[in-house]
C-alpha cells in the first residue's frame, strides 16, 4: 500500500507528439479573441486593483522603480511560458510541464496554486466591480441594496456573488460569446481611460508637478508596491490555460505572451505617471478608488467617466477570471487529481466544447470566496505567486538540461483544417465531427474515390513543400493504395492519437472523421534555426552535463539565499554597518555573476531534441531565480503561515486522491 502511494509521488504523464496534437476541445480563440480576453485582464487588473494600493503605500516617490521591476519580471516569465507554449499545446502549460517533467506531485502543487489563486483573484476582482458600482451608483445603493462591507468581519455583498454567479452562467456558452462579450467591454473601457488619464496628465503637468528632489525611495514601502505589482501576473497566466481552445497555440501563444507584457509595461508606466501626483491632495487609503481622484480637482465629469471605464473593464475581469480557474479544475479532474471531482466536471458539453459542471463550480467557490475577509486575500495572493515563480524557474531549468525528451519534436505535425462540402445525408451522423473543430472530412459512398484523391493530393501538396522528390513517393503510394500514408491519417475519435496506427481497413471503414497532419518546416518563423556547426556541440555524456548545470544551480540559490539574508540584516541595522554582511553581498554577487556565464556556456540539451527552446532559457530563469527569492524574504510571518496552510490542505487533498487510486 504504502509503496503504491509512494510510486505514484513520482509518476509521470507521457506526452509524446502525437497525443499532443489530439485535443477535445474546440478550437475557437483567434488573434483578435486573445487579444481581447488579455487586454480586458491587464486593463482591470492594473488600473483598477492594483494601482490604487500602490499609491497608498504612503510613498513620497512616484513608484516608478518597483514598477520597472515587476514589468521585468512580467516580461521575464512571458518568455518563459512562451517557450512552454511551444512544445507543450495544452491546457494549463505549467501544471502539463511538471506533470510531465517532474512528478504527480509536484503537478498537484502548483495546480493547487494556481487553483486557489485562481479562486482568490475571482473574489478580489468582484469585490473591485461592486466599489465600482457603488461608486457609480451611490444614491441608489445607499437607498434600495442592501450590503453588509468590513475589511476584519466576514463580508456579504449580493452584488459581488451575483456578478460571479452570472459570469459562470455565460462562461457555460462557447468561447466566442465571451471573446464578443469582451472585446465590447475592452472598446468602450479604451474610450473612457484614455480621455480621463489625459485630463489627469494634462492638470498635472500645470498644477501637481513633482519636485524632482523628493525624499529619497524606502525599501519597505517599494517592498509593499511590489507585492501588489506581482499580481499582474495573474492577467498573462490566463493565456497558459487556453492552448487546447486557440487556433494554432504554437504560433499564437509565444506572440500574445510577449505582446502583452510589453502593452502592460507601457499600461502602468503611463498610470503611475499620470496619478501619482494626486496623492498631494488625496490620502490614499486601501478603500479610496481610483476614479475617486478627480473629485480633489472638481472635475466630476472624469471620475464618472472613469467609473464607466472602470466598471466595463471589472466586468469583463470577472468573467475572464472564471476562465482559468475552469480549465486547472477539469484538467486536474481529467487526471483524476482532485479527490471529490467526478467525471462530469472534465466532460466537455454544447457546441463550443465547454466544461459547464467545472465553469459552474468554480463561479460557485469564486461566490463563496467573497465571505473571506480581504485582508487575508490581500496576505495569500502575493506570496503564492511569488512561489509559483520560483518553482516555475526551477522547472524550467531543470527542464532545459534534462536529456529526457518531452514535447514536440523538430519533426512534428501539426493540425491542418482540410474543409469539404457535407451533403444533407451526412450531416446529422456527423454533427460531432463538425462541431469539434478539426479537419473533418465527409462524403457520400459513391465518392470515397474523390475523398482518397482529395486526401493524398493534399498530403502530396504538404510534402512537396519541404522536398521536391515527393513526387516520386505519390507514385509509389498510389500504386501500392496508398499504403505509405497509413501514419498520416488516423481515426482518433475512436482510438487515442497515441495508439498505433489504423491500417487501411480502418481508414475505409472510418473515412468520414479522418485527421489530417501535416509536417511543421524548419523554415517557419517562429522556429529555431538550425545549428550551422559553429555552436558548441553538446556533451558526450548528457547527464554529465545535467549534473553540471544542477550543481551551478544549487550554488546560484545558495548565493542569493546569502545576499537576501545579508541585505536584510544590513537593512535593520540603523546605528552601525555590518562589515561581514556587506562582504557577504559583494562576494555573493560576483559569484552569482560567474555562475551566470558558467551556465550560459553550458549547451542547453533542450534545443537539441525541442523546436523552441531559446538559448537564453537559463539565463531568464536564473535572474527570476534571483528576483523571486528576493522577494520571498520581505513578507511577513502572517503570509508565510497562509502559504504552509495552502500547500499542507493541498497535500492532503493529493493523499486523498492517491488513496482512492490505489
Amino acid at each position: 500500500m504504502l509503496d503504491s502511494v509512494f510510486e505514484r509521488f513520482s509518476y509521470r504523464k507521457i506526452l509524446n507528439g502525437e497525443q499532443l496534437l489530439h485535443s477535445e476541445w474546440n478550437r475557437r480563440l483567434g488573434v483578435f479573441s486573445l487579444a481581447g480576453i488579455g487586454g480586458i485582464t491587464a486593463l482591470c487588473t492594473l488600473l483598477f486593483i492594483i494601482l490604487p494600493h500602490v499609491l497608498a503605500t504612503g510613498s513620497e516617490a512616484p513608484p516608478i522603480p518597483p514598477v520597472c521591476l515587476a514589468m521585468f519580471m512580467h516580461f521575464l516569465i512571458a518568455k518563459q511560458l512562451s517557450a512552454i507554449a511551444r512544445i507543450l499545446p495544452r491546457n494549463c502549460l505549467l501544471y502539463e510541464l511538471a506533470y510531465a517533467s517532474h512528478s504527480e506531485f509536484l503537478a498537484f502543487i502548483l495546480g493547487w496554486s494556481q487553483l486557489v489563486d485562481g479562486i482568490a483573484f475571482m473574489a478580489l476582482t468582484g469585490h473591485a466591480l461592486s466599489d465600482h458600482l457603488r461608486l457609480l451608483f451611490d444614491s441608489v445603493y445607499k437607498e434600495h441594496v442592501w450590503s453588509i462591507t468590513t475589511i476584519s468581519t466576514m463580508e456579504v455583498d449580493p452584488i459581488t456573488i451575483g456578478a460571479l454567479v452570472f459570469a459562470g452562467i455565460l462562461m457555460c456558452c462557447s468561447l466566442r460569446v465571451l471573446a464578443t462579450v469582451v472585446v465590447v467591454f475592452l472598446i468602450s473601457s479604451l474610450f473612457t481611460v484614455t480621455s480621463t488619464t489625459v485630463v489627469a496628465v494634462l492638470h498635472n503637468l500645470n498644477a501637481l508637478r513633482i519636485n524632482p528632489t523628493s525624499n529619497p525611495y524606502k525599501f519597505l514601502e517599494m517592498a509593499h508596491e511590489m507585492h501588489w505589482l506581482i499580481l499582474s501576473v495573474l492577467s498573462i497566466e490566463v493565456y497558459s490555460h487556453v492552448s487546447e481552445e486557440t487556433e494554432q497555440p504554437r504560433k499564437t501563444l509565444p506572440l500574445t505572451f510577449t505582446t502583452l507584457s510589453k502593452v502592460s509595461t507601457v499600461l502602468i508606466l503611463i498610470a503611475a505617471m499620470a496619478y501619482f501626483p494626486f496623492t498631494q491632495r488625496v490620502k490614499f487609503h486601501e478603500g479610496l478608488l481610483l476614479p475617486s481622484v478627480f473629485s480633489s480637482i472638481g472635475v466630476y465629469s472624469a471620475r464618472y467617466l472613469l467609473s464607466v471605464g472602470a466598471t466595463c473593464a471589472l466586468a469583463g475581469g470577472v468573467l475572464v477570471t472564471v476562465l482559468p480557474v475552469s480549465r486547472i479544475m477539469c484538467a486536474m479532474s481529467r487526471d483524476r487529481l482532485l479527490p471529490f471531482a467526478t467525471v462530469n466536471v472534465s466532460k466537455l458539453q454544447g457546441k463550443g466544447g465547454s466544461p459547464r459542471c467545472a465553469v459552474i463550480i468554480s463561479s460557485l467557490l469564486g461566490a463563496a470566496a467573497t465571505l473571506l475577509p480581504r485582508v487575508w486575500i490581500y496576505w495569500l495572493l502575493p506570496i503564492s505567486i511569488c512561489t509559483r515563480i520560483l518553482g516555475q524557474s526551477l522547472l524550467v531549468f531543470q527542464f532545459c538540461f534534462s536529456p529526457d525528451a518531452v514535447g514536440l519534436t523538430k519533426t512534428a505535425t501539426k493540425y491542418n483544417r482540410l474543409r469539404a462540402s457535407r451533403s444533407p445525408t451526412t450531416h446529422d451522423n456527423h454533427l460531432s465531427v463538425a462541431d469539434d473543430g478539426y479537419s473533418a472530412i465527409t462524403s457520400d459512398e459513391e465518392d470515397e474515390d474523390e475523398v482518397d484523391n482529395e486526401i493524398i493530393t493534399h498530403l502530396c501538396e504538404v510534402t512537396t513543400r519541404q522536398n521536391n522528390d515527393w513526387s516520386s513517393v505519390l507514385d509509389a503510394a498510389a500504386e501500392t493504395g496508398y499504403q505509405n500514408y497509413q501514419t498520416e491519417a488516423h481515426n482518433c475519435f475512436q482510438s487515442s492519437c497515441g495508439d498505433q496506427q489504423l491500417n487501411r481497413v480502418d481508414i475505409e471503414e472510418s473515412r468520414p472523421n479522418c485527421h489530417i497532419y501535416e509536417t511543421e518546416f524548419q523554415n517557419s518563423p517562429f522556429h529555431c534555426h538550425s545549428y550551422d556547426g559553429q555552436a558548441p556541440e553538446p556533451f558526450a555524456c548528457p547527464e554529465k552535463g545535467q549534473r553540471k548545470a544542477i550543481r551551478y544551480l544549487t550554488y546560484y540559490i545558495c548565493g542569493c539565499m546569502l545576499i537576501a539574508v545579508a541585505y536584510k540584516t544590513l537593512r535593520e541595522s540603523t546605528h552601525f554597518i555590518p562589515i561581514m554582511a556587506v562582504i557577504v553581498i559583494i562576494g555573493s554577487a560576483i559569484a552569482l555573476f560567474i555562475l551566470l556565464i558558467l551556465t550560459h556556456r553550458l549547451r542547453s540539451f533542450g534545443e537539441e531534441h525541442l523546436i523552441h527552446m531559446p538559448t537564453n532559457l537559463p539565463i531568464i530563469s536564473m535572474l527570476l531565480i534571483f528576483f523571486s527569492t528576493q522577494l520571498l524574504f520581505t513578507f511577513n510571518l502572517i503570509q508565510f503561515a497562509f502559504l504552509v496552510i495552502m500547500i499542507l490542505v493541498g497535500t492532503f487533498m493529493y493523499l486523498i486522491s492517491v488513496c482512492q487510486k490505489v
